[in-house]
């Protein structure tokens, strides 16, 4: 989950509770955070963390920007782009909010066809800390219009 994330540095479970806390307090504060999620279960399969997605404010301007990570066990299956079609849905009905972006290291392939999928388009390149990302956005669309089916079951994590 961390080849794009943390530039594949292993993640200390300190790094982990961090982040952990300041989705907590986000939510607390604006609204927004991470969502772990998982598949259903199936006796073949018991349930386990597939990944996160979530909402975090970033920048100058304090824009929206959708955060996504599936462990590498449960890609190909679409659950990348069905947790993040259920974040944006969050982000647009229960938040309220008129745009979200997306980034990504220009070599993550698989990452910029989740956002195209999700009918994202291309918004910028830009450098963050020294390093190349390529931002996509969508704006909020018309209720009539959005099509997802994708719904969020919130559950506090102890």
């Amino acid at each position: 989950m961390r080849r794009y994330l943390w530039d594949d540095a292993p993640v200390t479970r300190a790094t982990v509770r961090e982040q952990i806390e300041a989705s907590r307090r986000s939510f607390r504060e604006r609204g927004l955070g991470q969502f772990a999620f998982w598949p259903l279960a199936s006796p073949a399969e018991p349930a386990a963390i597939a990944g996160f997605a979530g909402l975090r404010t970033f920048g100058a301007n304090d824009d929206v920007e959708l955060l996504y990570g599936l462990r590498p066990a449960f890609g190909r299956r679409g659950l990348a782009t069905e947790a993040a079609g259920a974040v944006l849905r969050f982000g647009f009905e229960a938040a309220g909010l008129a745009e979200i972006l997306a980034g990504a290291d220009p070599p993550n392939a698989a990452s910029f066809r989740v956002m195209e999928r999700l009918g994202m388009s291309f918004l910028r390149e830009q450098t963050i800390d020294g390093r190349p990302a390529r931002y996509y956005r969508l704006a909020r669309p018309d209720p009539a219009a959005w099509q997802s089916g994708y719904t969020i079951d919130f559950q506090e994590v102890p």
